[in-house]
């Protein structure tokens, strides 16, 4: 008899222990796990897990609220605020995955280390727009280092000060209120030297972190699993949170020192159907319901249908800070350089039929650069691109291509090889068909279409951001002109009185003014479409009952410390 005892309390606990692993999917091939490099969500939903920052985003309160977590406190910043005094926390250790790190606790060095690696050309990261003429002597350093991994390491900044250990100051070149996002942000995450020197500053490949999972195994292609960091023991569950938050009981595990889960695993799952089809055969724990689904899975109002629920099917609805437009390439001798071609082909294409067809309810019309919810969004601004084939051949005509008369097959590059981003490029061809331009299809991999955007390698595609942080001036970089040449400005956009406006808009601090400001930019883009912007994005997502603790977050990318499963 208590042989039988024995042997169910060990099955118990050994369910209860396979009952903290979550599932998740990836929408595609992991790029990177460069901490200093990774600027797409793919990549970031990995390398959060085990890279750490100085500051993070509040799991519970809206509007979003920085909080410490590598650093001890929140900065102390001088009353210009050009200098941000820095103390972080002691006795962080970083993960055991090399023997240099046997006993390697964080150190102020290693932040000002990560940021020298985000400013150097050999590294190549994508982050660099972020910090370029912000800190003084940092683009000096990155000139004089070059590609030299020696100087890297050994060149100092003047605007870098390690004052001890746990402390460091940063000083600007002029006010930079965006720094803490920035500091939020794994481009600025601590990297020891002595793994810099010993791997010549290629992490492509391996967890130096100190977050609360261990990376255990990775193929880009199919699957990571990552396990409990056992040391981890400088974050816990906030204790507070935003009234919805509180409603909804998501303070149960208050205080509790993460993670929660043993096991973390993303599977690769391209396919929206497919990942759709393991959600529903419990591979995964939770999935956005696919836009093709939404009629099948939610009732009229917008609530899951009875049989889900009875599955043990939970639903959340999020608001997105993710927006999608129609770019050009502004360098293109065709489509750059002739205003009325593009505003031909902004008026030919049926924006609502496009965001009906594929993104059914996950997609709202854009009537503006800014998303709802940031400053500068109007939502009573009339929608800048109405579909009008008359007037549409009428541009074309003063673009000098009279019923396309004269004019090259224009290319169209997709994001992805997917069935749905083809059948989207086709829906874009056969729009400006309707007006006489030929389009030629052009299918990527997403790890190749990101290279080719940096590059400036394409004519016109269909470009999406999700924000790094809740700031207008986070949408209006991906248009000045000195972020162009392989920063996020992949149009080439170069418009003067832009980048004017945009100088100024970084040292408004008073409201009205700044709204001004948004709304003069705003125009111009209107007026010169490098975008024709289509949609702002809505996630449905299902999961399952057991997973607790879930909020979805388009910023917060290191939630899954936070789960738990019951």
């Amino acid at each position: 008899m208590k042989f039988i005892i024995l042997i169910s309390l060990l099955l118990i606990s050994c369910e209860k222990k396979l009952e903290q692993k979550v599932t998740a999917s990836l929408k595609s091939e992991i790029s990177t796990i460069d901490p200093q490099k990774s600027y797409d969500l793919v990549s970031n939903l990995v390398i959060y897990q085990f890279y750490e920052t100085l500051f993070q985003y509040h799991y519970l309160k809206r509007p979003y609220t920085l909080i410490p977590l590598l650093a001890e406190k929140l900065p102390e910043i001088s009353q210009d605020g050009l200098t941000y005094k820095i103390q972080i926390k002691k006795g962080i250790p970083y993960h055991p995955t090399d023997p240099l790190l046997k006993d390697r606790f964080v150190k102020a060095e290693d932040f000002v280390m990560g940021i020298k690696r985000m400013a150097f050309q050999g590294t190549k990261s994508n982050g660099w727009w972020l910090l370029k003429n912000k800190i003084k002597g940092l683009d000096e350093f990155r000139e004089q280092a070059g590609e030299d991994i020696s100087k890297l390491l050994s060149l100092k900044v003047q605007g870098l000060k390690i004052l001890d250990e746990t402390t460091f100051e940063i000083h600007l070149k002029s006010s930079y209120p965006q720094l803490m996002h920035v500091l939020s942000m794994a481009f600025t995450s601590p990297v020891p030297s002595e793994i810099i020197e010993k791997y010549a500053n290629n992490l492509e490949s391996r967890d130096f972190g100190t977050g609360p999972f261990l990376l255990q195994e990775m193929d880009v292609n199919k699957k990571v699993r990552l396990t409990k960091f056992l040391e981890y023991n400088h974050d816990f569950f906030p204790s507070s949170g935003d009234r919805e938050s509180n409603e909804k009981n998501l303070l149960q595990d208050a205080n509790q020192r993460l993670p929660l889960i043993n096991e973390l695993e993303f599977v690769v799952i391209s396919d929206d159907d497919e990942r759709w089809k393991k959600f529903h055969d419990h591979e995964i724990d939770f999935s956005e319901i696919p836009a093709t689904k939404l009629h099948s899975v939610l009732n009229l109002n917008g609530k899951l249908k009875p049989d889900y629920k009875d599955q043990g099917v939970e639903l959340q609805v999020s608001s997105s800070l993710i927006f999608w437009w129609f770019a050009f390439n502004m360098n293109d001798p065709i489509v750059g350089k002739n205003k009325y071609l593009r505003k031909a082909i902004s008026l030919a294409i049926d924006l609502d039929k496009y965001i009906s067809n594929f993104y059914h309810n996950t997609g709202r019309r854009a009537n503006s650069l800014y998303p709802p919810g940031v400053v500068g969004y109007n939502p009573s601004q009339e929608f800048p691109y109405q579909h009008n084939l008359k007037l549409a051949r009428e541009y074309l005509e003063k673009a000098g291509y009279p019923r396309g008369k004269g004019l090259p097959v224009l290319e169209f590059s997709t994001r992805r090889d997917s069935e749905k981003h083809i059948l989207m490029a086709q829906f874009v061809k056969n729009e400006l068909s309707k007006i006489g331009i030929t389009v030629k299809i052009i299918v990527n991999r997403f790890t190749d279409f990101l290279t080719k955007s940096k590059a400036g390698q394409l004519q016109f595609w269909q470009g999406g951001w999700l924000m790094d942080y809740p700031d207008p001036e986070n949408v209006l970089q991906l248009l000045y002109s000195k972020n162009a040449n392989g920063g996020p400005n992949k149009t080439g956009f170069n418009n003067p009185q832009f980048d004017k406006l945009y100088e100024k808009l970084l040292t408004i601090t008073e409201d009205e003014k700044k709204k001004e400001t948004l709304k003069k930019m705003e125009e111009i883009v209107l007026e010169e479409v490098p975008w024709i912007i289509s949609n702002y994005s809505i996630h449905y997502i299902a999961k399952n009952e057991r997973l607790k603790n879930f909020r979805y977050s388009d910023l917060i990318f290191n939630f899954y410390k936070y789960l738990k499963k019951k």
